[in-house]
């Protein structure tokens, strides 16, 4: 596969301002859905559980997961914009930039209790072939 059309510059464009209002106006549901799961598979309290959101964007998965009591979140995106939107909001442990498909995540093996990426599983955003990737930084089980 080729992902030399991937442009990283152009994802800051695409992705609208990114705003809590336009999220609520489009009655996005999908990061407190992808949650709920999580919530439920994971045993143990939240507040222990080392958490990756994958093509984190501005945030918003990172804000339900914190209100959950979920504390411990690294992010990874291949915008630079995304990435500084995030760090603006005060989330995340750990924010990196990352192009995946292109490059590997940076962390070890194992290094995760959970990875969740929602809505960016496709191409021209994150490719199917990065999921073996996304598998290598999770902890068995």
């Amino acid at each position: 596969m080729n992902f030399a059309h991937y442009d990283v510059p152009s994802l800051d464009q695409c992705q609208g301002n990114g705003d809590d209002q336009d999220v609520a106006a489009l009655q996005y549901r999908a990061p407190r859905l992808a949650v709920d799961c999580l919530t439920q598979a994971l045993p143990g309290p939240p507040h222990a559980a080392l958490i990756l959101d994958v093509a984190c964007g501005t945030g918003l998965v990172a804000a339900e997961l914190q209100a959950r009591g979920f504390l411990q979140l690294h992010g990874v995106d291949g915008s630079p914009g995304m990435l500084e939107r995030a760090r603006a909001r005060g989330l995340y442990q750990n924010l990196s930039l990352c192009v995946l498909g292109q490059e590997p995540l940076p962390s070890s093996e194992g290094t995760f209790d959970a990875v969740l990426m929602v809505g960016a599983l496709s191409d021209g955003q994150v490719p199917c072939s990065a999921i073996p990737e996304l598998l290598r930084v999770t902890k068995p089980g």
